[in-house]
């Protein structure tokens, strides 16, 4: 049906649920490029609370500070961010595959990955950006699939536990549907524990 403006649209719009915790112009991108819209709602045009770089003086989470929100700093020590130009690019250019991610997570057929380069890839983001950021945690969460479907158990296991880490600490909360692929990888670790 027609949505029309002002209207509040309360479902999970996008078809890809791990889209959820992505950071805000991820999510923006993907409905701009999929549905043809620009999302504003409230999570959308709130505060982004996936986008965390990692604290060089004391790994806590470096966020934006002031109104602009164009100074960064640590929430823990208030240390500013050690290259924030360097993270901000990276962050950037990460953004541009994430639709690729989410479609390599959902099992599209003709998708092909080179899980080392994956590997490769994922230390990268982290030691640029830091565990704390959602594009870390979205590799983390993409190297647990891939290696559960080669029969990996140890690396999809450990990988897996990355990701639950990961979102425990970024404090989301959705409802069970958004989450049921995070249940899934929680039952994998938990059968491989066993």
């Amino acid at each position: 049906r027609k949505i029309n403006a002002e209207e509040v649209v309360a479902s999970w719009y996008p078809e890809h649920l791990e889209l959820f915790w992505c950071g805000t112009l991820a999510r923006r991108r993907y409905l701009q490029n999929q549905r043809g819209f620009e999302c504003g709602c409230a999570r959308c045009a709130g505060d982004n609370e996936v986008r965390a770089f990692e604290c060089s003086a004391c790994r806590g989470r470096v966020r934006p500070t002031g109104t602009s929100g164009d100074r960064w700093a640590c929430v823990k020590c208030s240390a500013p961010l050690a290259d924030a130009e360097e993270a901000l690019a990276l962050e950037s250019e990460a953004c541009e595959g994430v639709q690729d991610l989410l479609d390599l997570i959902a099992g599209e057929e003709d998708m092909e990955v080179d899980v080392e380069n994956l590997q490769e890839q994922s230390e990268h983001v982290a030691d640029i950006l830091g565990e704390h950021h959602w594009i870390s945690a979205l590799l983390t969460f993409t190297l647990h699939w891939c290696y559960f479907a080669q029969g990996d158990s140890y690396s999809s296991f450990s990988h897996g536990l990355s990701f639950l880490d990961w979102f425990r600490a970024s404090g989301l909360v959705a409802p069970g549907y958004v989450l049921r692929r995070i249940f899934l990888l929680g039952s994998r670790c938990f059968q491989h524990a066993r």
